[in-house]
């Protein structure tokens, strides 16, 4: 057996198999040695070298069990060399999707595979101190270019202008799969730096693509190749023979035009620069490859708003580089928009063309223009009608003034309401808090931005146009709650009470159910009122009270009051209401002296309370019958004759309580209602 070193130094790759191999459905191993051949521990796959020193192989996984190794022997493997030797699995790696599991002491590669999907591999074989490999995966075997013209240009090879694109065509002999990504590599510098230009297809089904080789000047050579991979280029890759899956290089002679020298003329370039950020002393100059960077040989002239022009003729076809100079001081540049200037800054270029131009202004220092902010104005208001307002007065403190307590303070515009209007940059997106004195919001999660210091400022986005913002109660997210009120009646009869010379009042929810906080009005006939102005969301519990005594309450008409008694109810509307008058400790109105009766026989009457049509059903056996509506104040307010079980029109009646009174030769008896 060959010593190990002589072994690696005599492999050679032999490239005898077919580009793709398939397999059975049994599970496989992919075994890939060091000497890329089958080989001495079991079956392995001959790699081919279509790029030099860095063979590949296709395979075709059947099987979920299928894997890839990295085969390990302690004294036959060439991936360990007795240690030495380390494998790098490339990154980005395209190895079934995810980062595969290694084992560096056995140099074990392995992960299951994907049934049906094809797979890459791909060594740089350097020797044994580093050994280099990628596996990328696609749906199919990877495409090929096309067997006639795989590649074409416009313009032609000798056609190419200077500072003209170049398009190149690219042809496949099948549809790729959607991992494979087609590239053109070019060169103007033989290799020494290259970039990179996708292919693009306009449809999945596409065999024809395009890339563009950006313009050049004249007399540049640019060599180029196709080449297709897995691998997004666009981020940058260290190796684009490693990471290639097919190539076109024009049978190894590379693609290749050179630009034509364009004829020489002049033109008359105009530069602009704003140097509206900048502090101007001693004026602004154009230096460049023109003038031999000189920081005085180009003045530049002052033309308004901060932008300075400068016009110089030059030749026509030539790459020119320049900077702008405040007084002495030149611009560092910008990588995004120059170039290196060898001096730890970047040079400005432009191509001249053959007919006058002018650049477009740039900021100094910058690649575009300055910015130029637009302001709108937004209100902000406040309203602090459910705060004890500092007599230092309400401020607006925000990102715009560096949250000053009292930058800003706010005008008072009415009912508790502060405004303050503000001309801000449309582009900004604020965040602030309104301030009670030298106090400020907490704020609130519901409608703000952590502050960092345990509370919450408020946000908006500032519009185009200008804006009002809806007023926001203090510390809350919408305004404060502005009540409506309305006048409620109560009345109560105390006929039947001994009334205390203390007189009657009346206790709720209202007033703290105080025993003496709201006396009542006598009226007449014994009788109390009192009028209070509600609000109308209230839904109030009262009772009444003869002196200090309050009603104990009816359990018909009131709710518990946790004291053994019972709270009448009311329910407060949007609108001025008279609640029907009750009976002290009662739920209907006391019947007037008078009208108590020793009358045996009963009737019914409903609807109660009523609207229109009052219905009698009279338990007697006596067809006619009298009747008589008494009103709170004992005044007879309709009367007439019936028969049993008919109906009597009170619609005409004011709305209220009332009593009825039959009477027939059995008696009389009297019912109490009240009219809607």
């Amino acid at each position: 057996m060959k010593s190990k070193q002589l072994f690696f130094f005599n492999a050679i790759i032999i490239a005898l198999l077919l580009s793709v191999v398939t397999f059975n459905a049994r599970a496989q191993s992919f075994i890939f040695h060091s000497e890329f051949v089958n080989a001495w521990s079991g079956p392995g796959y001959n790699f081919v070298n279509d790029i030099n020193g860095y063979p590949s192989v296709t395979v075709q996984a059947t099987s979920t069990d299928d894997e890839f190794i990295i085969e390990a022997d302690n004294y036959y493997n060439k991936w360990d060399n007795y240690g030495t030797c380390t494998v790098n699995v490339v990154t980005p790696v395209v190895f079934y999707g995810n980062t595969p599991a290694f084992d560096p002491g056995n140099s074990f590669l392995t992960d299951s595979a994907a049934i049906g999907k094809f797979y890459t591999a791909r060594i740089k074989n350097v020797g044994y101190s580093s050994t280099n490999i990628i596996i990328m995966e696609t749906d199919s075997a990877p495409v090929t270019f096309g067997s006639i013209a795989p590649v074409t240009q416009t313009p032609a090879v000798n056609a190419v202008a200077s500072n003209t694109p170049v398009d190149v065509m690219v042809t496949l002999d099948q549809i790729k799969s959607l991992q494979e990504r087609v590239y053109i590599r070019y060169t103007n510098d033989n290799w020494a730096t290259s970039m990179a230009a996708e292919v693009v297809f306009a449809n999945a089904s596409d065999i024809v693509g395009h890339a563009i080789i950006p313009a050049q000047a004249g007399g540049v050579t640019v060599n180029y190749y196709a080449f297709t991979t897995t691998v997004d280029v666009t981020i940058g890759v260290g190796d684009y023979d490693l990471i290639t899956l097919k190539q076109e290089t024009n049978a190894g002679a590379n693609y290749q035009y050179t630009v034509m020298m364009p004829a020489v003329g002049t033109a008359q370039i105009t530069f602009q620069v704003n140097m509206s950020n900048e502090n101007v002393t001693n004026g602004v100059f154009l230096a460049g490859s023109f003038n031999g960077f000189s920081a005085t040989a180009n003045p530049m002239s002052l033309v308004g708003n901060g932008i300075y022009t400068a016009t110089i003729t030059v030749d026509t076809n030539i790459v020119l580089q320049y900077k702008f100079v405040n007084g002495s001081t030149y611009e560092v540049g910008n990588s995004a928009c120059g170039i290196d200037d060898g001096l730890g800054g970047y040079n400005r270029n432009y191509v001249v063309p053959e007919v006058d131009d002018t650049l477009a202004i740039t900021c100094f220092n910058e690649c575009a223009n300055c910015y130029v902010p637009a302001f709108a104005d937004v209100t902000f208001s406040v309203n602090m009608s459910t705060q004890t307002v500092s007599p230092l007065g309400v401020f607006l403190a925000g990102s715009f003034n560096g949250f000053s307590a009292t930058a800003d303070s706010m005008i008072l515009v009415g009912n508790g309401v502060y405004e303050l209007t503000l001309n801000l940059d449309t582009t900004l997106s604020i965040q602030y808090k309104f301030v009670n004195g030298n106090s400020f919001e907490t704020g609130n999660a519901a409608c703000g931005v952590n502050d960092g210091l345990g509370g919450y400022n408020r946000f908006y986005e500032v519009m185009g146009t200008n804006s009002i913002i809806s007023t926001v109660c203090f510390n809350e997210c919408a305004n404060c709650y502005v009540p409506t009120f309305a006048d409620v009646t109560f009345s109560v009869n105390m006929s039947t009470q001994t009334v205390s010379p203390l007189g009657v009042f009346l206790a709720g929810s209202f007033n703290g159910f105080s025993a003496t906080a709201d006396s009542m009005i006598l009226v007449g006939n014994g009788v109390y009122e009192l009028t209070l102005n509600l609000d109308t969301t209230l839904s109030v519990q009262y009772k009444f009270v003869n002196g200090n005594s309050f009603e104990a309450g009816n359990a018909a008409c009131g709710v518990d009051d946790g004291f053994n008694g019972f709270n009448r109810v009311y329910e407060v509307t949007g609108t001025n209401s008279i609640i029907p008058t009750v009976c002290y400790n009662e739920c209907a109105d006391c019947v007037p002296v008078g009208l108590l009766n020793t009358y045996k026989s009963d009737f019914n009457i409903y609807p109660n309370p009523v609207q229109a049509i009052l219905y009698l059903n009279v338990d007697s056996k006596q067809q006619q019958n009298n009747f008589q509506i008494i009103n709170q104040l004992g005044a007879i307010v309709l009367e007439g004759t019936i028969t049993k079980n008919i109906g009597i029109d009170v619609s005409n009646l004011k709305s209220g309580s009332y009593f009825i009174s039959v009477t027939n030769n059995d008696g009389f008896m009297v019912k109490h209602f009240i009219k809607d």
